[in-house]
C-alpha cells in the first residue's frame, strides 16, 4: 500500500522480543552518549521485568446474593498477564471482608494447572450487608493490593439488622478529574483531554460543562459520552490557566481547575485506523528533539521503535497484530532514557471467545429436566468453563464482572470501572470511543520508570507457592528477642498420615515449611528441637494479606418490600439444610507415611499387651534399645547392615506424625492407646537434617489420644486448603418415592466449576428444576487455551 509523502518520519514496528524491554535496550543504547551507561540502565529494566512477573486471578461466584447459612460455591481462574492459564502458584487466598476490613471468611484454595474451586459455608453470625470478596496468590502480595481480584456480594441475615436504615444512607459527593492524553497539558499544542465525573459510589454523572481561561473567556464546552466519561480538544496558551464549570442533573454547579499548562513537553495522540494504530507526537518549547523511542509492552511481551523528530513531530505506526489482547502500555522515551509520556491502548481480541448458553425452551414446570446447551464458538482447542443457574427476585444484586471484562480490562486499570461489560456486549465505533476514554481516565503505571531506572532491584518478600501452601514464621531468643540462625523448627498436624515438616532458620530467624496434602481445619504443633533448645520463641505468620484497597461496598438498607422474598429464601435455605445432604469433604482416609515402607512395623494387637510402654519397647521392639541416662529414658536404634551397630544419638520420635523430643513422655504414655510402631534402622534425611533412625508411633485415632505435649511447643489452629466438595444435583428421572416426598426449594439449581468445551462442539448439561417458582439466571464463564476469555448469560422461568 502506498503512503503519502511526508516531511516527518513514519516508523512501523516489525520486531518483537522476549524478555520484556530487551529491544528497547538495544535501541536506546545505540543513541546514548555513553553506551556503557545505556546498557547498564536497560539491563536494570530487563532484570526487573523478568523477576517481577505478574499474576491474575478471576473468581466466578455461583451467585451475587446469599442468605447466611447457605453455601458459596466458586471457581478460580489463575492466569499470567497474557491471560493463559498458569501453573506457577499452587494456592489462592480468598477473603470476605466488611467495609472496615474485618474478616468474615478466609480460605485457601488449591490450584492445579491454573484452576481451583471450592465451597464455603457462610457464617450465621454475619450481619446483613454488602461485602467485599477478594482473591490473590502469595506472590501477588509483593505488589499493590490493587492487583487483587475484588468483587462484591450481598449477605442477608433475617435475624440481624442491616448495615443502616434507609434514612442513614450517605450523601453522594461528586468529583471530576481531567487527564491530558500522554500525561501533560502542553502550551501551543492541541491536547486531547479526557474527563471523568462520578459520585462517591463511583457512578458516572450526567452534566453540562464549559472551559474558561483566567480571563473568563469561554474556550470550549463538553459533556460526557457514557458513565460520566468523555473528552474534548484544547490548545492551551502559554501562561494561561483553565478551569471547568460543570452543572449536574440536579442543577448543582461546581468549579474545578484543569492541570497546569507546561511550556515544554510532548503531546501524544493515539488513534486506531483499520488494522493500524498511529501514534503522533508533537514537541513544544525546549523539550529534547533528536530521536524519540516508543516502547509498547504488556506483561513480558514487548516491542519498540525509534523515530526522528522532524518539524517538531514524530510519527509511529503499530500493527494491531503485534499488540496483545487487552490493555497495552505505550511509553515514550527520549534519547537519554527519560520517560516523557505514557498512554494506554485497548486492543480487542482478533478472535473472541463467543460462548453461547441456550435451552430448548424458556419456561419449565416444577422438577422438569432442563438441558443446557453450551458452545464455545472456536474452531478448535479446549475451553475451561464454569456454569451457575440461580434464582433472581426483588432482592438487590451487586453487579458482577464477567471474566472477559475483568481479565481484558479492569484487572489492568486502577479505580472502579462502572459496568465494564458494556464495552464488550455490543462492539461498535461508539463503544470503542467510550473504551478509549476509559484508557485515558483510568490509566496507571505498573512501573514507576524514574525509580526503576535508578534502582530496579526487585526483592520479593513473598515467595510463589510452586508446590503447595507455605507456612512461614520466625524463631527468636525468648529473652533478648534476637533472631536465631540455623535452628531447626518442626511442625506437624496429628494424623494417621505421618508427614512432619522441617524448616531451618536464616540470619533473620525466618523459616518456612513447604506443606503437602495439608487440607481442612487442623491443629498444628510447632516446636524446635527441645532436646537442645529450651529458650526460643516461635511465631507463625498470618498467610492472608494485611494490605487493603480503598474499595468500599455500598450500604445495604433492607426495604419492607423485600420481606416476602427474604422470608421465602429463608424457608428455602432451612428446608435445604434440613432435608438435603450437606456438601461434605470428598476425602478418603490416608495412612501414607513420609518414609514409605519402614524397616520394621509392629502392630501391638498381635502381642500380649503389657501395662507400660517400657515393657512393650523392651519385649516387642528389638530394633530399638531402651537406655536410662541421668535418670531419663533414651532410645537407641540398631543400625542394621553388614555389621550391626547402635546409633549414638536419639532417633527422631514421632507420635501420630508429631515429633516428641522427651522420651520420658512416650514411656509414660498408655500403651493400650498405641496401634502401631514403625522403625527405620538407617540414617534418614529430611531436608538439611539427618536423623539416626526413626521411631514412629500411631494411635488408633491418629489424634495423639490425649498425649501430654511439651508445654514449650506452640499449638494453634491452622486451616489448610479447602477440601473438595461435590455439588448435589437431584435426579427426578430415577424413581425414588422418598425423594418425591421431600420438598425441593433450591435457589441454586445448578453449579459446575469443571466444564470443558471442545472446539465448536455442542455440549449438553442436564439438571432439574426445583419446587421454587421464579426466574432463574444462567451464567457461563470460560477461558480458552489461547487465553481468550468469554461469558454468556440467559434466563429461564420455572412455574407450576
Amino acid at each position: 500500500m502506498k503512503r503519502k509523502a511526508s516531511r516527518f518520519a513514519y516508523v512501523s514496528f516489525p520486531v518483537s522480543v522476549k524478555p520484556a524491554l530487551a529491544i528497547i535496550g538495544f535501541l536506546l543504547c545505540s543513541t546514548l552518549t555513553s553506551q556503557a551507561q545505556g546498557e547498564a540502565a536497560t539491563g536494570k529494566i530487563t532484570a526487573y521485568a523478568q523477576k517481577a512477573a505478574a499474576e491474575k486471578l478471576y473468581l466466578h461466584l455461583d451467585r451475587p446474593l446469599y442468605l447466611v447459612g447457605e453455601t458459596l460455591w466458586f471457581k478460580v481462574y489463575y492466569t499470567d498477564e497474557q491471560h493463559r492459564l498458569a501453573d506457577l502458584s499452587k494456592v489462592a487466598y480468598l477473603e470476605i471482608l466488611d467495609n472496615d476490613n474485618n474478616t468474615v471468611v478466609q480460605a485457601k484454595v488449591s490450584l492445579k494447572e491454573g484452576i481451583g474451586s471450592g465451597a464455603i459455608q457462610l457464617p450465621t453470625t454475619a450481619a446483613s450487608g454488602n461485602y467485599l470478596v477478594r482473591a490473590y496468590t502469595n506472590w501477588m502480595k509483593n505488589f499493590s493490593p490493587e492487583h487483587f481480584f475484588e468483587t462484591g456480594v450481598t449477605l442477608i441475615n433475617p435475624f440481624l439488622p442491616a448495615d443502616a436504615p434507609a434514612d442513614m444512607l450517605p450523601v453522594a459527593n461528586t468529583v471530576i478529574g481531567f487527564f491530558p492524553e500522554g500525561g501533560a497539558l502542553v502550551a501551543g499544542l492541541e491536547n486531547k483531554v479526557a474527563f471523568r465525573a462520578v459520585d462517591s459510589q463511583g457512578k458516572g454523572l450526567v452534566f453540562q460543562g464549559k472551559i474558561y481561561n483566567q480571563r473568563r473567556e469561554l474556550v470550549t464546552s463538553f459533556t460526557p459520552r457514557q458513565y460520566g466519561l468523555g473528552h474534548f480538544l484544547l490548545k492551551p496558551v502559554s501562561g494561561d490557566s483553565y478551569q471547568a464549570e460543570w452543572t449536574d442533573a440536579a442543577g448543582k454547579t461546581q468549579v474545578s481547575p484543569l492541570p497546569a499548562v507546561a511550556a515544554d513537553g510532548y503531546a501524544v495522540q493515539v488513534t486506531g485506523k483499520g488494522d493500524k494504530v498511529q501514534v503522533t507526537v508533537q514537541r513544544a518549547g525546549n523539550a529534547p528533539g533528536g530521536r524519540l523511542h516508543l516502547l509498547v509492552y504488556k506483561g513480558t511481551d514487548s516491542f519498540a521503535g525509534t523515530a526522528p523528530v522532524t518539524d517538531n513531530k514524530a510519527l509511529f505506526e503499530l500493527d494491531k497484530k503485534q499488540l496483545k489482547a487487552g490493555v497495552n502500555s505505550l511509553v515514550l522515551f527520549t534519547d537519554d532514557l527519560k520517560p516523557v509520556a505514557e498512554r494506554l491502548w485497548f486492543n480487542r481480541p482478533a478472535r473472541p471467545l463467543l460462548l453461547q448458553a441456550a435451552t430448548p425452551k424458556t419456561v419449565y414446570s416444577l422438577r422438569e429436566k432442563i438441558n443446557l446447551e453450551l458452545t464455545a464458538g472456536l474452531p478448535a482447542g479446549l475451553t475451561s468453563a464454569s456454569v451457575a443457574v440461580y434464582l433472581t427476585d426483588s432482592l438487590p444484586e451487586l453487579p458482577q464482572a464477567d471474566i472477559e471484562s475483568y481479565l481484558l480490562l479492569t484487572s489492568d486499570l486502577k479505580g472502579k470501572i462502572e459496568d465494564p461489560g458494556y464495552y464488550f456486549r455490543e462492539v461498535s465505533d461508539a463503544t470503542d470511543l467510550a473504551l478509549d476514554d476509559v484508557m485515558l481516565t483510568h490509566g496507571w503505571r505498573r512501573y514507576q520508570w524514574n525509580t526503576l531506572l535508578s534502582d530496579p532491584v526487585f526483592q520479593p518478600a513473598y515467595l510463589p507457592e510452586y508446590y503447595e501452601h507455605l507456612i512461614t514464621g520466625k524463631i527468636v531468643d525468648a529473652q533478648s528477642g534476637a533472631p536465631l540462625l540455623n535452628h531447626a523448627v518442626f511442625a506437624a498436624s496429628p494424623s494417621s498420615r505421618i508427614l512432619p515438616f522441617v524448616g531451618m532458620s536464616d540470619a533473620q530467624g525466618r523459616f518456612l515449611f513447604e506443606t503437602k496434602g495439608y487440607t481442612g481445619p487442623r491443629e498444628l504443633v510447632v516446636q524446635p528441637n527441645l532436646r537442645n533448645d529450651s529458650t526460643s520463641r516461635i511465631t507463625i505468620d498470618n498467610p492472608f494479606s494485611e494490605m487493603y484497597t480503598r474499595s468500599r461496598m455500598p450500604v445495604l438498607a433492607l426495604r419492607d418490600s423485600w420481606k416476602q422474598d427474604i422470608l421465602k429464601r429463608s424457608i428455602n435455605m432451612q428446608t435445604w439444610n434440613s432435608y438435603f445432604p450437606k456438601p461434605r469433604p470428598q476425602t478418603a482416609p490416608d495412612s501414607t507415611t513420609f518414609y514409605g515402607k519402614p524397616d520394621f512395623r509392629y502392630y501391638l494387637d498381635d502381642y500380649t499387651r503389657f501395662p507400660t510402654m517400657e515393657e512393650v519397647m523392651r519385649e516387642y521392639i528389638p530394633a530399638v534399645l531402651v537406655r536410662i541416662r541421668q535418670g531419663n529414658f533414651h532410645f537407641k536404634v540398631l543400625e542394621l547392615g553388614l555389621h550391626t551397630q547402635v546409633f549414638n544419638d536419639d532417633p527422631l520420635i514421632l507420635l501420630d506424625g508429631v515429633p516428641v523430643f522427651d522420651t520420658d513422655r512416650i514411656i509414660r504414655f498408655d500403651p493400650l492407646k498405641m496401634k502401631r510402631v514403625d522403625v527405620l534402622t538407617r540414617q534418614y534425611y529430611i531436608g538439611e537434617l539427618a536423623f539416626p533412625g526413626v521411631v514412629s508411633y500411631s494411635t488408633y485415632g491418629g489424634d495423639l489420644s490425649d498425649f501430654e505435649m511439651d508445654p514449650r511447643a506452640l499449638i494453634l489452629s491452622y486451616e489448610g486448603t479447602l477440601q473438595h466438595r461435590e455439588f448435589y444435583k437431584p435426579d427426578y428421572e430415577r424413581p425414588d418415592p422418598k425423594a418425591q416426598r421431600i420438598p425441593d426449594f433450591r435457589n441454586l439449581l445448578f453449579w459446575s466449576p469443571s466444564v470443558t468445551l471442545k472446539g465448536n462442539e455442542k455440549q449438553t448439561i442436564p439438571f432439574f428444576a426445583s419446587d421454587q417458582e421464579g426466574t432463574y439466571r444462567i451464567v457461563v464463564q470460560g477461558l480458552s487455551q489461547e487465553g481468550i476469555p468469554g461469558s454468556a448469560t440467559s434466563v429461564i422461568r420455572v412455574t407450576k
